[in-house]
């Protein structure tokens, strides 16, 4: 993790996820960053990635410092599946996008329904 001038970077190379109990994950490379831009937190970044297995990073939740309400959140999203390159972008004032980009390939990509939300399987 880095901070830059306003920002934040978090980048891994060769990153293998495994949770305990569970045998190591293929490895995947990441690049977060995000901004504050007007002041609000990550008003701005953009994320890089390739070869995220959703299911076993979700395992490893348990494991990291993450507020309750982000474990049952993803308890109840349940995202699965294999993201094998996603490049994403945002900009935002408040609560309002101005921006956002989205190129992803992903296999057998899955999510419950949620807060209004939609769920899907087999993507």
């Amino acid at each position: 993790m880095r901070r830059l001038r306003g920002a934040v970077q978090v980048t891994a190379s060769r990153l293998v996820l495994a949770a305990a109990g569970h045998p190591p994950g293929a490895p995947a490379d990441f690049l977060l960053r995000w901004s504050d831009g007007d002041g609000s937190p990550g008003a701005q970044g953009d994320l890089a990635a390739e070869g995220l297995d959703l299911d076993r990073l979700v395992r490893l939740v348990p494991q990291l410092p993450v507020s309750e309400s982000w474990r049952t959140r993803l308890r109840e999203v349940a995202p699965r599946g294999r993201i094998v390159q996603i490049k994403a972008s945002w900009k935002r004032t408040g609560d309002a996008f101005d921006h956002y980009s989205v190129d992803a390939r992903f296999e057998q990509l899955g999510a419950n329904a949620h807060g209004g939300l939609p769920g899907f399987a087999g993507l």
